[in-house]
């Protein structure tokens, strides 16, 4: 039943286009090649790897003469599938009693809860400079958190194929954008601490520094780009210390209050708990179940923490949703992992105590209801709704493209474009030719402006 979920959101894949961002970073790639790119670090964005990503479906396009709306399909359907995988290996991981077909049904079940009900789903897997700069690192900071984890829990320790993978992964995925560095960094030293705290025979003390020092190379390349600094002061409000710790520490239960009350987000732990209790309970240790239980925890309020703070102090503001995805997904497998835990513990308790009420939530009709909640997730329900959209969306947007393409004047009048579905495209052109959605598409296509063409014309 969770898999009709998916169907509408791959098929809203395949009518994905690039917007804004795609076009700025294809112009520099296409007009400067990688000096475009370095200037670019040295003037707005220190983020090299992600700089160097969001060009690509543009490079591809160009290079091998493939229409770009295909490649950019492409790349949108290879995210959302290598969730689903990510998301297969992550509960193989959580709940390794799990045989199939179960572990399809729970694996189908996170990635609708991850996907469909993130801050924004559209900038997650469907817009590639979104995908690029947050997704693409997150793969790594789930997979890292999962095998810490399990790690933990087993008493065992990662293979040196793993350590060895995971030393540029930290790496690079450090240098796609502000926040992943830290918070990886902030995962392995509660990881050393746990497992010294455990007195494991082995604590691995120098692979952990090893991998956070990984970790922080790349964050202080980013960190410490000429362009980050110019773009700071852009900012009105950032820069101050005080307030960025004030108001990123307000941010963190405003975070979590905002989007883990979520009708998917709910339906999911349902499931998961009725899965779970019945499980035979773990012997009780309760300086494991602490480790454990601090590391589920500590890790995403870490990360929302010190990401709310950063963003405050870069920008001023509040983070931006697409930079929230990454802290959501880190948020649900955390919370997910202290669930299990606990159910393993006292769920037997639980389920004693439920015995003695008289109520009509049977576990069938309680499985049933978190199933419907899961595809009440909200981009289950856009996407079903949109897909009808996706066409006309798609022709109007190559129709806008071909016309600026096509017009020999250096500035551009196109039609704007009417069909909007929220999980496929948000940035209407403005009447002011130097808003950023037209300088994109002006710089790409070597223009001096381009311009939605008056209403009376249309």
């Amino acid at each position: 039943m969770l898999l009709v979920a998916l169907v509408p959101l791959l098929a809203l894949s395949f009518f994905t286009a690039p917007q804004t961002d795609d076009f700025c970073y294809g112009a520099i790639a296409l007009h400067d090649g990688f000096a475009g790119i370095w200037r670019h670090y040295q003037n707005w964005s220190g983020r090299l790897v992600a700089s160097t990503l969001i060009p690509l479906p543009t490079i591809l396009s160009v290079r091998l003469h493939l229409d770009l709306f295909t490649v950019y399909a492409f790349f949108a359907a290879s995210f959302l599938l290598g969730f689903a995988v990510a998301c297969h290996w992550l509960i193989g991981k959580l709940l390794p009693e799990l045989a199939h077909p179960s572990r399809l049904f729970f694996a189908v079940a996170l990635f609708i809860v991850l996907v469909a009900n993130a801050p924004t789903t559209r900038q997650m897997v469907f817009w590639m400079p979104g995908a690029f700069t947050y997704s693409l690192p997150a793969f790594v900071m789930l997979s890292l958190f999962m095998l810490l984890y399990r790690a933990l829990a087993d008493r065992t320790w990662l293979g040196p194929r793993q350590v060895l993978l995971f030393v540029p992964a930290l790496f690079l995925a450090a240098l796609c954008n502000e926040p992943s560095g830290p918070i990886a960094a902030g995962m392995l030293v509660l990881s050393l601490y746990g497992r010294r705290y455990l007195a494991l025979e082995r604590a691995q003390t120098a692979q952990h520094i090893l991998l956070i020092a990984a970790a922080l190379a790349g964050t202080l390349i980013v960190y410490l780009a000429p362009g980050n600094l110019l773009r700071e002061a852009t900012r009105p409000g950032s820069a101050s210390l005080i307030r960025a710790v004030f108001w990123g520490t307000l941010y963190v239960p405003a975070f979590l209050v905002l989007h883990l009350p979520r009708p998917g987000v709910i339906g999911w732990f349902l499931l998961l708990a009725l899965l779970v209790a019945p499980y035979p309970p773990l012997p009780p240790d309760r300086r494991r179940a602490r480790a454990l239980l601090g590391f589920a925890l500590l890790t995403p309020l870490g990360a929302c923490w010190l990401s709310f703070v950063a963003g405050y102090y870069g920008q001023g503001s509040w983070l931006p949703e697409r930079a929230q995805n990454p802290l959501f997904l880190l948020s649900i497998l955390g919370l997910s992992c202290a669930l299990s835990l606990a159910l393993r513990l006292y769920g037997q308790r639980l389920i004693v105590f439920s015995n003695h009420l008289r109520t009509p939530l049977t576990v069938p009709r309680l499985r049933l209801a978190g199933v419907v909640l899961l595809l009440l997730s909200p981009a289950v329900v856009g996407a079903f709704w949109e897909l009808p959209q996706a066409p006309a969306f798609r022709r109007e947007t190559r129709a806008q493209l071909q016309t600026i393409s096509a017009d020999p004047l250096p500035i551009s009048y196109v039609r704007q474009i009417e069909t909007t579905p929220g999980l496929l495209f948000n940035n209407k052109l403005s009447p002011d030719a130097g808003e950023w959605p037209n300088r994109c598409l002006a710089r790409y296509f070597s223009k001096r402006a381009v311009l939605p063409m008056p209403s009376r014309y249309r």
